[in-house]
Parts: structure tokens; C-alpha cells; sequence
């Protein structure tokens, strides 16, 4: 069933007078899926062109959760550093708050999704893991593990069948493996997101390529 639509927008941008590239995912279920499930979220992500976040927020309108996320990220001292705040936007109070420091980069899922199209999977073998990533998930950083899943045939959203590389990204935040996201990209053209399965909340979602411009 089609669920619902989603939208990707990445462009050249600045942040706080600094060069960024800015991406943004909106996602929204449709009239049929919302009565099982209503989601309407918006990722937006400012990294600089090198990939490292720089600010990230998430508004969550799932179900009956109506929250305002936010990552701001600095290095300070050789570490990377993020401040994290989770707020009730209905209640307009902040639930969670959390500083959190790391030796290595520490990512979001849109400067994570930028990270793995930039994969060369020349010398890869199938199955085998490309890289531990630290990813922001609410108040917390969680380890992303990054598998590589061989080349795939993909449909698009117009029927088009594109050869893509599949890079699955997984996390064991609640003491067993899930998958968070898998990465179809096509490495023809730029690596071109064809399609993103997505877990956010309670709801699994599968958003194909219908249309792009450069």
C-alpha cells in the first residue's frame, strides 16, 4: 500500500556564516495509513561539505507523540561534542537533555545518510561491515553499524529499475540488533538516493524515487 509520501531536499546553504550543506527529509502517511498510524516528521540537517553535523533537529508528529528534537554540535579540545534536547511541544517543556563528547565524529542520520552514498564499494564484500558510526538518536548517541549488502535491483517510484548499491545501517540500542535504516543509492549517477527504508517510531517506512532535480 502506499503509504504516504516523502521529500528530500539537499542544497548548498550556510550555517551561523559558516559553508553547510543543508538536507531535509519530510515525511507524512496518508489519508488510508492514517487511521492506522499518523506520522508527520521533518529531519533537518546542516553539515559542512565535508560531512561533519553541525546542527540537526526532528520534529515528531507520530501517533499521539508530538515532539520537538535538537543536536547542536561543536569540537572543542579535539573531541566532538553534541547537546541534545528533547521538548513536548504540546507542553512546551524540555523532557530529556544530555552533553555528549566523542573522539570521533559524531554523526546524524542525514549527514549519516551523505557519509554512506560517499561509500566506494569497489573492493567491498557482501556482508561485511563498512564502519561503526556514533548517530544522535533522541538524548542519546548510539553506535551505527554500517553493512554493505551487495548490488540490488531497485524499483523506483515510476516503475524504473535501477542497479543500486544496499548499505544497511544497524544499532543494538535496546540490547538487540535492529535495523534503522537501509541505503539503496544509485552508483551511476552520483549515487542517488532510489529509495530509504526508514524505522522512526512505531512506524516502518519505504520512500522509493519518483522524482529528483540537480
Amino acid at each position: 500500500m502506499k503509504a504516504g509520501k516523502a521529500r528530500l531536499d539537499i542544497a548548498p546553504s550556510t550555517y551561523k556564516g559558516q559553508k553547510a550543506v543543508r538536507s531535509q527529509l519530510a515525511m507524512q502517511t496518508g489519508a488510508g495509513a492514517d487511521v492506522v498510524f499518523t506520522l508527520r516528521d521533518t529531519i533537518r540537517s546542516y553539515y559542512t561539505p565535508s560531512g561533519r553535523s553541525l546542527y540537526y533537529s526532528k520534529t515528531v508528529n507520530e501517533g499521539s507523540r508530538h515532539n520537538f528534537e535538537e543536536a547542536v554540535f561543536n569540537v572543542e579540545n579535539g573531541l566532538f561534542n553534541v547537546e541534545l534536547s528533547t521538548w513536548d511541544k504540546i507542553g512546551n517543556k524540555r523532557l530529556e537533555h544530555a552533553v555528549k563528547s566523542s573522539p570521533q565524529r559524531i554523526f546524524d542520520m542525514l549527514s549519516l545518510l551523505d557519509y554512506a552514498r560517499g561509500i566506494k564499494t569497489g573492493s567491498l564484500v557482501k556482508g561485511r561491515e563498512i564502519a561503526v558510526l556514533p548517530m544522535v538518536n533522541g538524548a542519546m548517541v548510539v553506535d551505527q553499524h554500517l553493512i554493505y549488502e551487495g548490488r540490488v535491483n531497485v524499483k523506483t517510484g515510476t516503475g524504473l529499475r535501477k542497479d543500486c548499491l544496499k548499505v544497511s545501517v544497524r544499532d543494538w540500542k535496546y540490547g538487540s540488533e535492529r535495523e534503522t535504516l537501509v541505503i539503496y543509492a544509485d552508483p551511476n549517477d552520483g549515487n542517488l538516493p532510489v529509495r530509504l527504508d526508514i524505522v522512526l517510531g512505531g512506524a516502518a517506512l519505504s520512500a522509493r524515487l519518483s522524482d529528483y532535480s540537480k
